[in-house]
């Protein structure tokens, strides 16, 4: 109920105590399967997106039940691995490493290798209170989730008659007080105005030649009207050219005074999904570096025949060796092209290039009906938070909006409808850089291993002990 699409985000402070309680008082068996319960739960319900996306793309319900509820039935497996730790951790009163632990299966699961997916984090919840979110700028989304991970802590122990330490209290005060600081703190910035398309129109569904015709129209019409805002950058979604060289020929019109963003692909062997930047006289572009699993790259295509059945693409994109930024004179921009929005390290590599601002180009239509949009608009801001930086955001039915660089929504539009939100985006000359950041996520990583390897070598000690009597 704390996240998307209910969104209650207070009650994430509170959403593990029932859990935590019941780990205190179980055993290990029992524990693994409270936490593969938990997780099937969890995935199924924040995963639901899949069966409308597969449904609508197969025309067969009973195809699309397969991979949704395949994905609840390995997801799980995330939540009883956190079940035997948190269990371990409370029987050695270990509550420090119940935050870290939570914290690091979050990025586990976030990054692991060919299925990374940053989707129904726990720190989601506490989107709508970016004052509340800030050390987010030293740690990432991932530190906010152990904050809230650890506040649950504090709740449990309370009911369970346990005295934490007063360091826990502590911490978890500090937390939101140090935070409001940071939010509270004056920035020197420069309006830019910037102008974001949405066409209103579905570019995941419906005939190829249909959609490039209406997509003309409606862009040339987004276009005038950013020209008449005065606008010095207009932002489009991903999308809006396909099968594409460099430079672009899309079908739209294109202004030397106004300068363009845009998402695409180009390229024919290989193929990237790709950012193009047109200044008004030259072209640059960025490839996309996060892809899509079983959306714009097949693992193991060649081994698993049966997913013809599911009308998966016919050839896969290539990622993009490095995270690159575009340039236009006044103004420094890092492009992330729909999925990328969700992964922190993007956004962190166009800070560490000196960008100035985040613009991320998406179509979510596939999931339009869900809370799979909310989730991808919640992770703009996010990745304000985390970087200090704005961001712009474009979608062809949206959200469409624009974000501060202390998370605060500057404008949206309604979704569904095909129109330009123009904003003068606040802009710093030269934004405050923290090449630390990836530092908590790496660490909370590793944390869960190296706690389960502690736990094991403890039991082998026990059992060794045993032996020799």
């Amino acid at each position: 109920m704390a996240l998307p699409p209910f969104n209650i985000g207070p009650l994430a402070l509170v959403a593990l105590v029932p859990w935590f309680i019941q780990l205190a008082a179980c055993s290990k068996k029992a524990a693994f399967w409270s936490g593969y319960f938990l997780g099937a739960i969890i995935v199924l319900d924040q995963m639901f997106m899949i069966l409308g996306l597969v449904d609508k793309w197969t025309g067969n319900l009973g195809l699309a039940l397969v991979p949704w509820i395949l994905c609840g039935f390995l997801g799980a497996f995330y939540f009883a691995f956190v079940g035997l730790l948190v269990r371990s951790a409370l029987m050695r009163n270990y509550l420090w490493a119940i935050p870290m632990i939570w914290a690091g299966v979050e990025v586990g699961r976030s990054f692991i290798p060919g299925l990374a997916f940053p989707w129904f984090l726990i720190s989601t919840s506490m989107t709508a209170y970016p004052a509340l979110d800030q050390l987010a700028f030293f740690g990432t989304q991932y530190m906010i989730g152990a904050w809230v991970c650890l506040v649950n802590v504090l709740v449990a122990g309370a009911a369970l008659g346990r005295k934490p330490a007063s360091a826990y209290w502590v911490v978890a005060t500090a937390f939101p007080i140090l935070s409001l600081c940071w939010y509270l703190r004056p920035v020197h910035t420069t309006p830019l105005r910037i102008a974001m398309g949405q066409p209103g129109f579905d570019m995941a569904f419906g005939d190829q030649h249909e959609r490039d015709r209406e997509l003309a129209i409606r862009i040339n019409r987004i276009s005038e009207l950013a020209l008449q805002a005065h606008a010095s950058l207009l932002v489009l979604p991903e999308g809006v050219v396909s099968e594409s060289g460099v430079p672009p020929e899309p079908s739209f019109e294109l202004f030397r005074s106004l300068p363009v963003l845009f998402g695409g692909q180009r390229g024919r062997g290989p193929v990237y999904q790709t950012a193009f930047l047109f200044d008004g006289r030259n072209w640059s572009y960025a490839d996309k570096s996060r892809l899509v699993v079983f959306g714009e790259y097949v693992p193991g295509r060649d081994y698993l025949p049966f997913l013809k059945n599911f009308n998966v693409p016919g050839g896969d994109l290539t990622p993009a060796a490095n995270v690159e930024s575009v340039r236009l004179p006044n103004l420094v921009i890092g492009p992330m092209l729909c999925f990328e929005g969700l992964f922190y390290d993007v956004a962190h590599k166009h800070a560490e290039n000196g960008a100035q601002i985040l613009a991320q180009m998406s179509i979510d239509d596939w999931y339009m009906g869900t809370s799979g949009p909310d989730e991808l608009k919640d992770s703009a801001t996010w990745r304000t938070i985390e970087t200090g930086l704005p961001i712009v955001r474009s979608a062809s039915l949206g959200y469409t909006l624009a974000v501060d660089q202390k998370g605060r929504t500057l404008g949206q539009l309604p979704l569904h409808t095909s129109d330009v939100l123009v904003v003068d985006v606040p802009i710093e000359k030269s934004p405050l850089r923290n090449p630390l950041r990836p530092l908590f996520p790496w660490a909370s990583g590793i944390f869960p291993f190296a706690f389960a390897g502690y736990c094991w070598l403890g039991v082998l000690r026990r059992k060794r002990r045993g032996s020799e009597c």
